[in-house]
């Protein structure tokens, strides 16, 4: 199984290094897409956002990308790359007790070589930064410490403001509440 371990790192580095290719490519823009894009250039011009479907966290982001001149497709690919990195390595950090490396590894390239996952590489949409940001959340809320709590929070309300389906942290943040609130209680 050691064996193994250098191989999908290598691995999960060459699919890392193609997804990163797609900077390169043509930007692929769907209806989300251009809503996403759209709001945040009102928001680039100082225009408040509209009222819309879509959450505003990731559209403020892309103005202010906008506002520093990185805001095109090498920009939203390495954002979406940021997100897919860190949502990688919260699970790994979440799983780490229970499955062998390889195991964990395995699962991290199958998560790379997932037809959605390289596709939303090269979109300007917030799905691979929402993975990381909430995967991350939830890494917080493990380590079950005061501080960890707060920043998990903190990383929960933006991962709602990314994607609505954030509510979905609602559960494990009860969860952490009510685990703190335990030790507290128990010493």
């Amino acid at each position: 199984m050691k064996r193994a371990e250098p191989c999908l790192y290598l691995a999960i580095g060459c699919c890392l290094l193609s997804l990163t290719l797609t900077a390169f490519g043509p930007l692929q823009i769907g209806v989300d897409s251009a809503e996403y894009l759209a709001m945040a250039a009102l928001k680039a011009d100082g225009y408040p956002f509209p009222h819309t479907r879509l959450p505003v966290g990731f559209p403020a982001l892309v103005a202010a990308m906008d506002s520093v001149g990185v805001a095109g497709q090498a920009g939203f690919v390495a954002l979406s790359l940021i997100g897919l990195a860190v949502g990688l390595a919260a699970y790994f950090h979440l799983v780490r007790d229970q499955f062998s490396t390889v195991e964990i590894l395995a699962i991290c390239l199958a998560t790379l070589l997932y037809r959605t996952t390289i596709v939303q590489a090269a979109v300007p949409q917030p799905d691979l930064l929402y993975f990381g940001v909430s995967l991350l959340a939830l890494a917080c809320f493990a380590k079950q410490t005061p501080g960890s709590f707060i920043i998990g929070l903190a990383f929960c309300v933006l991962a709602v403001s990314l994607r609505s389906v954030g509510l979905a942290l609602i559960p494990p943040t009860a969860w952490a509440v009510l685990q703190s609130k335990r030790r507290v209680m128990h010493g």
